[in-house]
């Protein structure tokens, strides 16, 4: 797994991180290029990872949710099947769940300013539920928006 090259690079590194999952190497600087931010100065909301995964001919599939249960239980069933691609933090940040073992998921945060991911190379093994309270976007955030945002990345590129 690899950390955000730069600040705002943390959806970058997600797709980076998730495409990786599939064996499949695409560089973390064209991925942000293609999200608009090669410089590393705006950072990448979901229509910009879309746009990135439709250039890459990459197939997702968008999860848009209104209810805590709905979404715990979405994220539990699809984390063993896809590398999940959250919006966290109020919409601010994005994160990978790729996997899980058990009652556990792993989640890879990208983000070095968080000495806690820094110690544990990003990597966190985490209930459901408690990635769900991360991943809720408080009513504020999320306006008429669904608060619960991710895109799952269904497989590799495909062959140009």
């Amino acid at each position: 797994m690899h950390f955000q090259l730069r600040e705002s690079w943390c959806a970058p590194a997600c797709v980076q991180n998730a495409l990786e999952r599939y064996g499949s190497r695409v560089g973390q600087k064209r991925i942000a290029t293609l999200m608009g931010d090669e410089h590393g100065t705006r950072g990448s909301d979901a229509p910009d990872i879309l746009w990135a995964l439709d250039f890459l001919k990459v197939p997702y599939r968008v999860y848009e949710g209104y209810h805590k249960g709905a979404a715990r239980s979405w994220l539990t069933r699809s984390a063993g099947v896809w590398p999940l691609i959250l919006c966290v933090d109020d919409f601010d940040h994005w994160v990978l769940v790729a996997g899980g073992v058990g009652d556990r998921l792993y989640l890879f945060d990208s983000d070095t300013d968080v000495p806690s991911n820094v110690r544990a190379m990003g990597q966190h093994t985490l209930r459901p539920k408690t990635i769900v309270r991360r991943w809720r976007a408080s009513r504020d955030s999320a306006d008429n928006e669904a608060p619960y945002y991710a895109i799952a990345v269904l497989g590799p590129p495909a062959k140009r």
